[in-house]
C-alpha cells in the first residue's frame, strides 16, 4: 500500500467505516485515521495485511475472528 488513497480504496471496498474496517481487521482505529490522512504509510507487515485484505476481504475477516 502505498498511499493513502489506496488504503480508504481497500477499505471503501468492504462497505465499512473506519470504525467498524478498524474492529474486522484488527487494527487500532488511530492508526487507520493516520493512514488514511497520509500522516504515515503502513509499514511492511501492515501492508501485507492490507494487500491481503484487498484481494479476499470475507476470507481476511474470517481468519482473523
Amino acid at each position: 500500500m502505498e498511499s493513502d488513497n489506496a488504503i480508504k480504496r481497500v477499505r471503501a471496498a468492504t462497505g465499512l467505516s473506519q470504525p467498524k474496517f478498524a474492529q474486522a481487521y484488527r487494527i487500532p482505529v488511530a492508526t487507520l485515521r493516520y493512514w488514511e490522512s497520509g500522516g504515515r504509510q503502513p509499514d511492511a507487515a501492515a501492508s501485507a495485511l492490507l494487500l491481503a485484505i484487498e484481494r479476499d476481504p470475507v476470507a481476511m475477516r474470517r481468519l482473523l475472528e
